[in-house]
């Protein structure tokens, strides 16, 4: 397989690739691994978590995983605003530049921007084992890491295939797609709307959302809800 439209900028001038194309930007010292490579506007990120550090005592597996696009082409601006926001960025970026295309796209990742597309756990936790110190080394992570490229490189690395799941992979409770998810807010009241038009044809649990959300008239911190959505009680 030709990975001629990979690529992946080096911000700080010392990249380290995980196999051919994917740049490894964290190498575990905060409890996280992170590779990313793009394709187009879309940046495809894997990340690998150490559950017991981040999680105590209620972690069950030693490493999580997850596969996720974030997708500059269509992520609305209002979400890439609150991003940088959220992560204290104000100096001027250059949507032109390589560099800070990339910087964008990891922000709305760290930020929660992002579209989830498949995710899985490894290495059973026990009392044992629960505060040792694990890295890359282990099988649990190497099975991860490789199932994790595995699914990218066979689902994401096309523009058809890719795009297609954007946009039919259900990823919550309320019905929200993968893009939508990653377009936060606006994504959101995109999920609420498809909700609202299905009337009774909606699951009850998706119908009792849509009857909070209405009723409440406002989000903890994404505004008030829209009055195409407020103004007719489900």
């Amino acid at each position: 397989m030709k990975h001629d439209n990979f690529k992946i900028p080096d911000p700080w001038g010392r990249a380290q690739y995980y196999k051919s194309i994917w740049l490894e930007t964290e190498d575990g010292g905060s409890g996280s691994w992170v590779y990313v490579c793009r394709n187009q506007l879309a940046y495809i990120f894997i990340v690998i978590d150490d559950l017991p550090e981040a999680c105590g005592r209620d972690a069950t597996s030693l490493f999580g995983a997850q596969v996720s696009v974030v997708d500059l082409a269509t992520i609305a601006p209002e979400t890439i605003a609150s991003a940088l926001r959220c992560c204290g960025y104000e100096e001027e970026l250059d949507f032109k530049s390589e560099k800070d295309r990339f910087l964008i796209a990891d922000m709305c990742r760290s930020f929660g921007a992002y579209a989830p597309m498949w995710n899985e756990d490894g290495g059973k936790v026990t009392e044992e084992n629960r505060y040792g110190s694990y890295d890359e080394k282990h099988p649990a992570f190497r099975k991860l890491r490789s199932d994790a490229r595995k699914f990218a490189e066979e689902n994401l690395f096309h523009d058809e295939a890719r795009n297609e799941l954007l946009d039919t992979k259900v990823v919550n409770a309320v019905g929200q797609t993968a893009r939508e998810y990653m377009n936060g807010t606006e994504g959101l009241w995109e999920a609420l709307h498809r909700i609202k038009d299905q009337g009774d044809k909606a699951t009850p649990e998706r119908q009792l959302v849509l009857r909070m959300y209405m009723n409440a008239g406002q989000t903890l911190g994404a505004g008030p809800v829209p009055e195409d959505i407020v103004g007719e009680k489900a």
